[in-house]
């Protein structure tokens, strides 16, 4: 279980600088799914 909260958090981190790292998506992606992220996380 640790692992898997490890490697999430190591993923939003890396999603939170679009530029860098893992995931090198375009701006506009990084930005709707950031505001998806948010939304779902708070909407419960």
């Amino acid at each position: 279980i640790t692992i898997i909260i490890n490697y999430a958090h190591t993923l939003i981190l890396d999603l939170d600088n679009p530029f860098v790292g893992i995931w090198n998506v375009d701006y506009t992606a990084f930005t709707q799914t950031k505001k998806y992220i948010l939304e779902t996380r708070h909407g419960k």
